[in-house]
């Protein structure tokens, strides 16, 4: 190795100035200097270092966990979500909802107009009073039956009307529930034609697919509502990776385009069966939900903790790899007008989240550059 090196240093500042009808960038040769140092070391000029933002950063312990990557998305447990159907046929009379409204559980959210619920209730308040008139007669032919005044087949008789009757009058009972019509009312003769539709639980509009007017079969879907205040991470891992997934296992994720810094999450269930694409699904618990504002179907891309393995790292930038080896510039000496490194290899494990792992002994005291090594050593 030569003993004497010649380093010419080319720094370059970017000025932009202002026109009046649009920008130009113009590239500016600063300041040229050589010196006489040893082959294994740099000076850079106080001036030069302040002129492109350099730094000095010591060696800090990071963490490097061995990870699995998958895609999946923001969802919520099927408990938290609900579809709500037309209980009945019928034209829409309300439905004063849009999507992103809030919807409290039991609240009104659609009223369906249907007439023939009029002849129902009439029916019903019908055998309501019929079932007065047909216990008093299955009573009478009973005390006669037992008297044998009258015969069996009389009493018998009787009580097979009285029990259709209270069949009847019990299963349209049951259809006037469920079609959230008071059976009370009804049997008052105050009927009603309209039905009210109400939030099976409370939550935001996802969609809704009716308009005012519009005529709904009891298989129609009115609107969805979901919970976002139970959010979770649902994960589609790959077969091959599903044996290293457990329970408690830490998720990194991060919506693309949204931040830099990824969002934490922890395993909390994970399938028992394999999809025909051939990978399992696993759910994740969000950390500090209630801080972000995520909404249900964001895709996210993340990564499965599996095992934390720390290190000793440097900032990814204080690292240049030159012909498949890896080099730090250390401060050596510092003078009033310059700083002097010394230039070092080091080896090198896994790169994430801006730092690069040092897995060669290192003094962790020493000051290295943060930036502009790789122009510096090449």
């Amino acid at each position: 190795m030569k003993s004497i090196k010649h380093y010419t240093l080319f720094f370059l500042l970017i000025i932009i100035s202002s026109c009046s009808n649009d920008q130009e960038k113009a590239l500016v040769e600063t300041q040229t200097s050589e010196m006489e140092l040893p082959d294994n070391q740099i000076s850079v000029s106080l001036d030069q270092f302040k002129m492109n933002n350099m730094h000095l950063v010591k060696a800090e312990e990071h963490n490097f966990p061995n990870s699995i990557t998958v895609n999946g998305m923001i969802d919520v447990p099927p408990r938290y979500k609900a579809v709500v159907y037309a209980t009945t046929g019928g034209y829409i009379n309300t439905s004063n909802y849009m999507e992103g409204d809030y919807v409290r559980k039991g609240q009104v959210v659609a009223t369906i107009e249907n007439p023939e619920l009029v002849s129902m209730q009439q029916e019903f308040l019908e055998l309501s009073q019929d079932l007065n008139y047909l216990k008093s007669e299955l009573d009478r032919q009973k005390m006669m039956y037992d008297e044998k005044i009258t015969a069996k087949k009389n009493y018998l008789k009787a009580q097979s009307e009285y029990n259709t009757a209270k069949a009847r009058h019990a299963g349209l009972k049951k259809q006037l529930t469920l079609f959230n019509v008071s059976p009370t009312q009804a049997a008052r003769g105050n009927f009603s034609s309209a039905v009210n539709i109400y939030a099976p639980i409370a939550g935001y509009v996802m969609g809704v697919n009716v308009i005012k007017g519009s005529y709904v079969s009891p298989s129609t879907e009115i609107l969805e509502i979901v919970d976002n205040n139970h959010l979770h991470v649902a994960l589609t891992v790959f077969e091959k990776d599903a044996m290293n997934i457990e329970k408690g296992q830490k998720v990194l994720f991060s919506i693309p385009e949204m931040a830099a810094t990824p969002f934490e999450a922890e395993v909390y269930l994970i399938g028992k069966t394999i999809d025909a694409d051939r990978t399992v699904r696993v759910f994740a618990h969000l950390s500090q939900e209630d801080k972000n504002k995520f909404l249900t179907g964001m895709f996210v891309e993340a990564e499965i903790v599996t095992k934390d393995n720390h290190g000793i790292a440097l900032p990814e930038t204080a690292v240049a790899e030159i012909d498949d080896s890896f080099f730090a510039l250390k401060l050596k000496e510092k003078a009033e007008d310059a700083y002097l490194f010394e230039e070092v290899e080091v080896e090198v494990g896994e790169t994430k989240n801006g730092f690069t792992q040092i897995t060669s002994k290192i003094d962790s005291t020493a000051q290295f550059l943060d930036k502009g090594v790789y122009e510096l050593v090449q």
